[in-house]
């Protein structure tokens, strides 16, 4: 089994063990002394973790990616879980409802909409083309993109990472560009793409 295919599978199970795995243990097991603390460790994480994604900021290795969202989407599921701790009906209703909506949608896309989820997760774990260490502290990666909705508009996606040796399992990616062969653009390379981004 390929990498893809593996990250794929392990996205697509999460999706629905999770929450079901979270709000059992949760029910069986309600925190009580940590129960202010947890929400709060858990809410913080995922602040901390939206934070860094804006910065492009990510886990060299594409598994460990899918591992750390599939952590994330456990902590969200507990965030869910800890409004039955409401006491207020009213409130614990509405905050239900609210939280519980990307639950659903997350099994709306392993379930009905499975032809939205390999769209949405395929282009995130296909496995680049070619990897290039461009410069010290520079990573370059290019994929093909041909997929079929994209019609007479194909070719190729070049990034460029930044890495330190001090923390060689985090990347981010400072800049990409998307070549339309289908329009005859010019091609951009790993090394164009380093030059465009130093002149910045």
């Amino acid at each position: 089994m390929s990498i893809a295919n593996y990250i794929g599978y392990l996205m697509w199970g999460g999706l629905i063990l999770v929450p079901i795995v979270v709000f059992a243990v949760f029910s069986n097991n309600r925190p009580h002394k940590l129960s202010l603390w947890l929400p709060g460790i858990s809410a913080g994480i995922l602040m901390l973790t939206y934070i860094l994604a804006k910065q492009r900021f990510n886990f060299v290795d594409q598994v460990t990616n899918a591992y750390w969202l599939l952590f994330c989407y456990a902590l969200y599921c507990f965030l869910a879980a800890s409004c039955l701790l409401i006491r207020a009906e009213l409130l614990r209703a509405a905050m239900l409802l609210v939280t519980l909506l990307p639950i659903f949608a997350g099994y709306f896309l392993a379930t009905i909409g499975f032809f939205l989820f390999i769209l949405i997760v395929g282009d995130q774990i296909e496995e680049p083309q070619r990897i290039e260490q461009v410069s010290s502290g520079f990573i370059c990666r290019v994929w093909k993109r041909d997929m079929v909705f994209m019609g007479p508009h194909f070719g190729y996606s070049v990034y460029l990472y930044k890495t330190w040796d001090a923390l060689p399992i985090i990347q981010q990616q400072v800049t990409s560009e998307f070549v339309d062969v289908g329009a005859k653009q010019p091609d951009i390379s790993c090394s164009d793409l380093l030059a465009q981004y130093s002149r910045q």
